[in-house]
């Protein structure tokens, strides 16, 4: 995942209501509304189009290939293990 450098400020007007039954949706996925935006702005970017749709398939597809990098990331870099960190950072076991 791509670290947005967060540096501009965008106002929109749109619909009070939707905008409030969009941000309980968005709390209840524990996200908020600036990663959502930021993350459809970056798949309009990538895509160099509009989505026109937003179906699971998709969406799961990038999560997967976010699982991929992730997955792939674990088998060629150095990580730690829980003993590991507990000595460094000099917690005891519990």
């Amino acid at each position: 995942m791509t670290v947005i450098i967060k540096n501009t400020q965008f106002n929109f007007r749109t619909n009070e209501a939707l905008l409030t039954k969009a941000k309980e949706i968005v709390a209840a996925k524990n996200q908020d509304m600036t990663t959502v935006l930021n993350q459809f702005l970056e798949t309009v970017v990538a895509k160099n189009d509009i989505p026109t749709s937003f179906d699971d398939e998709a969406i799961f597809d990038e999560l997967q290939a976010e699982v991929q990098k992730g997955y792939q990331s674990f088998l060629t870099e150095k990580h730690y293990s829980l003993s590991d960190m507990r000595k460094d950072f000099g917690i005891n076991g519990a």
